[in-house]
């Protein structure tokens, strides 16, 4: 399973001080939270953790943005200091439950790379992680118990926000953000907010010296188009306290009052009745208040935070802004019309008769029709191309976009969105009598790319091992097989190529010695071949792709939380244009993920997406 990960990374360089790095298109939203609900959240200046220390996090801020990470005591400054390092990573899609057992183990794991503190770039790249087996990591992360995980997922099926902390030293249990006193977090917050607002302003400050002034310390550099962008962020969230302010609960008031309070005790301490108004005194008074009204927009925004994000509450469930509904007949603005579609054909059962005849039926006026290319074969590929190229208004694929054909897009005018619509898994199978029991994915890779070509290498008999595959150029399947299982090297000299899953099936049902792959919705209930466990790792549990009687089921929940390790989603590729092939893409998608869309794809023999 692919998940497209942006990067946030905070520090502190050698002689530059706190600073954030951050991927392209992260919103600002975003890394303000990072900064606010993170790293003045989990690290206290006034009282660091000892070098070594470390933990990881994660961060819901909403059911479509999820930050999760490590926290590191990196080091000691020249003062002495311990030093934060707080590695991110940003999914902005709807969290579902495999999205967050991979999240979990990458967690468990550790972060891909880490920032050199003393030669950091401003350039940090956006990751693209699946290959749990080939994971890893730059530094190791923590060990998280069975009942960590149950709880997270627990939490994501009752539709709540997951805030996790868990710090090496406490593996056992579930710890939420600290009880703080109201003082002890605008304090805290106080420590970081200068460094917060250059972080988000300022990237390509890290390089010059000019960011420096004469005492060695950082100094602001705003350019007029970041110093709007705050004021915008100032402005709207200045907005939102007050449309929300009948939202600050009693607790709040009583805080808000001891404020007040202690802002008149410290009035009477300065006894300004008595201060002679100079010149000098005026502005003395003028920063006092400037400063006043600061800490109390940023007490305000901090408290909202804490009351309207922060609470774990029922959101409701979208996949790219797209709502999902009940029935079929509830969708909205269906065209009307003859539309044709085509791609990838591991997605036939989608285009059975009786499916798009329930469809049609419950919109009459919408007539969809499959165009398969001509002179090359069908697949994934070939549809996305007939997209690009006008002759489709969507197309179906087992695999994820690629970026020449995002590019290629945007240099038509246009964008390509893919929308999972349902989950799939890829199963390798060998003939009934072969006596393997389950294969890891290195020896996958090592048989699919020449490096075994006798059974007996993985415990089996002394028999030569006959490999077939489609190709990737043309097959979504096989390109995620490339991409997952031999980490993106080309397929070995001794492999087969067939064309389709049924001669694949075929011929590994008539040859001992052989071994194949398919969609897992295809080779379900197949009973002339042996559909093998796969496991991540020599010495992990082998998960099977089917259960039940004779194993003739899906095997849902590895398929849904992820732990079958070759689970994959298929997309709807959808072309945003803002026309009418952008309608009858969002249509289908909207179609097919209600709940009654989500039965016909169950039907078809895939995992709903939901």
């Amino acid at each position: 399973m692919d998940l497209l990960l942006r990067q946030l990374h905070c520090t502190s360089f050698a002689g530059r001080g706190l600073k954030q790095l951050v991927s392209q298109q992260v919103p600002l939203e975003v890394r303000k939270a990072f900064s606010d609900r993170i790293i003045s959240y989990y690290w206290e200046p006034s009282n660091p953790p000892t070098l070594g220390y470390r933990a990881i996090y994660l961060y819901q801020i909403t059911s479509e943005q999820t930050l999760f990470g490590w926290l590191y005591a990196d080091g000691i400054d020249q003062n002495g200091s311990v030093i934060p390092y707080f590695a991110c990573y940003y999914l902005d899609e709807t969290l579902l439950s495999f999205h967050l057992e991979m999240i979990l183990t990458y967690l468990q794991k550790g972060p891909l790379t880490v920032i050199d503190r003393n030669n950091p770039s401003t350039l940090v790249e956006t990751k693209v992680i699946s290959n749990l087996w080939n994971y890893e990591p730059a530094r190791p992360g923590v060990v998280l118990s069975s009942e960590i995980r149950q709880q997270c997922h627990t939490a994501l099926s009752q539709e709540k926000l997951i805030t996790l902390f868990i710090p090496l030293s406490a593996q056992e249990t579930v710890i939420f953000p600290s009880e703080q006193t109201y003082e002890q977090q605008i304090a805290n917050l106080s420590v970081y907010q200068h460094y917060i607002i250059e972080g988000i302003v300022s990237h390509d400050d890290l390089i010059s010296p000019k960011t420096l002034n004469e005492q060695g310390k950082p100094k602001f550099q705003q350019s007029e188009n970041d110093i709007k962008n705050i004021r915008e962020l100032q402005q709207s969230s200045l907005v939102k306290v007050k449309e929300n302010s009948l939202a600050i609960t009693q607790n709040n008031s009583s805080h808000q009052k001891s404020s007040r309070e202690k802002v008149l005790s410290q009035d009477e301490q300065l006894n300004l009745n008595t201060m002679p108004y100079n010149h000098t005194n005026i502005q003395f008074l003028l920063r006092i208040g400037i400063i006043a009204t600061a800490l109390a927009v940023t007490i305000s925004l901090y408290r909202l935070i804490q009351i309207i994000i922060l609470s774990p509450i029922a959101s409701e469930v979208r996949t790219n802004n797209l709502v999902f509904y009940k029935t079929l007949a509830e969708v909205p603005n269906v065209p009307q019309g003859v539309f044709n579609y085509g791609g990838s054909p591991t997605l036939a059962p989608l285009r059975s008769p009786g499916i798009l005849s329930t469809i049609s039926q419950s919109q009459k006026q919408f007539q969809l029709r499959f165009v398969e290319p001509v002179g090359t074969p069908q697949g994934s590929a070939a549809g996305i191309k007939m997209l690009l190229d006008g002759e489709l208004s969507f197309t179906l694929s087992s695999r994820p976009l690629k970026e020449d054909e995002i590019a290629l897009a945007k240099a038509r005018g246009f964008a390509l969105e893919q929308i999972p619509i349902a989950i799939d898994g890829i199963t390798f199978f060998i003939h009934p009598r072969n006596p393997i029991v389950g294969l890891n994915l290195a020896q996958l890779q090592d048989i699919f790319s020449g490096r075994i070509t006798n059974w007996k290498s993985v415990g089996g008999s002394d028999l030569p091992i006959t490999a077939y595959s489609f190709t990737p150029q043309v097959s979504g399947t096989a390109d995620v097989v490339q991409q997952r299982v031999l980490a993106g090297r080309e397929f070995g000299k001794n492999v087969q190529v067939v064309g389709t899953a049924t001669e694949a099936i075929l011929k590994v049902a008539a040859n001992p010695g052989a071994i194949g792959y398919s969609s897992a919705s295809v080779v379900v209930g197949q009973k002339t071949i042996y559909p093998l466990p796969i496991s991540i790792a020599s010495g992990e549990m082998f998960v099977t792709p089917f259960v039940g009687i004779n194993e003739t089921v899906l095997n849902k929940t590895a398929f849904t939380n992820g732990s079958y390790p070759l689970t994959r989603r298929l997309f709807a590729i959808v072309k945003r244009d803002g026309k009418l092939d952008e309608q009858v893409g969002v249509s289908y998608v909207n179609l097919l993920t209600t709940d009654e869309g989500q039965k016909l794809v169950e039907q078809a023999g895939f995992v709903p997406i939901r």
